[in-house]
């Protein structure tokens, strides 16, 4: 079991600290930039509630929610090994395991008063678990529901995650559509509008756009835009129904949000809205299933939000399902993977 796991890797790291620590005058030689010791603990105290989860969901789940609790498993699993591993590598100090705990809540403690609005409240997001698997909620799906129902229900967090995702936006994009192209872009969940409002000033005079997204807010920031007249908002669902024939359709940071089946399904709607000369852009950050950083946030999308992390391998394997060809990749300097994908 998952919870079996955590509890030998927590033994195992604590051993392994005694006996780096039983020399007088240790001290860390650790490098610059490495994971030190009491981060290792609080992902190690964090991770907790997701190994609970993932057994109690992988044990009890129906089968339609068997597969994403298998994914949540797995993730657990590598992030536990990887937790194991780093903290073998480290000359660390003794410390007590009261220490370490008092900054793990220290840790939370910051989270729950930030300024913030969306990190408060992921931050009782994640305490909250445990209850929530007395309350029922025990599948990944039904923990991301609640958390998408509430992001968009409750303006201060909507308008809190439009800016941490126009925060995290890459501004090196050279997209170049075919001159026979309908100059027309489509934001597939754009969200504020912030890639529209970028990407129609290179674009030419001939372009327009449009944000498709069912916040009550959508495409705030492109109407704040010098370009707010070429830019129009629809609020709908974009895994209902796109605009016919544009020339792009941009998936920008949305299908880490969503899971296999879901993601397949909005790209089958974007071949199947898409003409010959259309370019399906896929923005996504680089992500390695091996650096500890990129493990812990491939938990957080399954748990919170009901999506994934994927690797380049697992894209393409989504783009040939959907019947799309990948034309062009390339990674930007602020690390984020494009993907050019058009219909065969």
């Amino acid at each position: 079991m998952l919870w079996q796991r955590w509890i030998r890797a927590r033994r195992v790291a604590d051993h392994r600290r005694r006996r780096a620590g039983r020399g007088r005058g240790v001290t860390s030689t650790q490098s610059p930039g490495a994971v030190d010791e009491l981060s290792l603990r609080y992902q190690a105290d964090a991770l907790a509630p997701y190994v609970v989860l993932a057994s109690h969901a992988t044990s009890r789940a129906r089968p339609a929610s068997a597969t994403a609790a298998g994914h949540l498993a797995v993730a657990v699993q590598r992030h536990l090994d990887m937790l194991q591993r780093s903290t073998a590598a480290l000359p660390t100090l003794q410390k007590t395991r009261d220490t370490h705990l008092l900054r793990a809540q220290e840790r939370v403690q910051a989270d729950l008063r930030s300024p913030d609005p969306l990190q408060r409240y992921l931050a009782r997001r994640r305490l909250e678990l445990k209850r929530c698997l007395s309350r029922g909620m025990n599948t990944p799906q039904q923990l991301a529901e609640r958390t998408w129902s509430e992001i968009r229900q409750r303006q201060e967090l909507s308008l809190a995650f439009d800016r941490h995702m126009v925060a995290r936006s890459t501004r090196w994009l050279n997209i170049h559509p075919t001159r026979t192209a309908r100059p027309l872009l489509v934001d597939v969940g754009g969200g504020a509008g912030h890639y529209a409002d970028m990407l129609i000033c290179n674009l030419g005079s001939r372009w327009s756009a449009c944000v498709i997204d069912e916040y009550k807010d959508a495409g705030w920031l492109a109407h704040l835009g010098p370009q707010r007249n070429r830019i129009s908002v629809t609020r709908a669902s974009c895994l209902q129904v796109l605009p016919e024939g544009a020339g792009i359709y941009l998936l920008a940071s949305i299908l880490h949000n969503l899971d296999d089946a879901t993601s397949l399904h909005l790209l089958r709607l974007c071949s199947r809205s898409a003409a010959s000369s259309t370019q399906i852009v896929v923005i996504e950050r680089t992500w390695n299933p091996n650096e500890f950083r990129d493990s812990s946030r491939d938990i957080d999308m399954q748990i919170l939000f009901g999506g994934k992390e994927r690797n380049d391998a697992e894209f393409e394997s989504l783009f040939n399902s959907a019947k799309l060809r990948l034309a062009d990749k390339y990674v930007t300097p602020d690390s984020y993977r494009v993907f050019v994908v058009k219909r065969r």
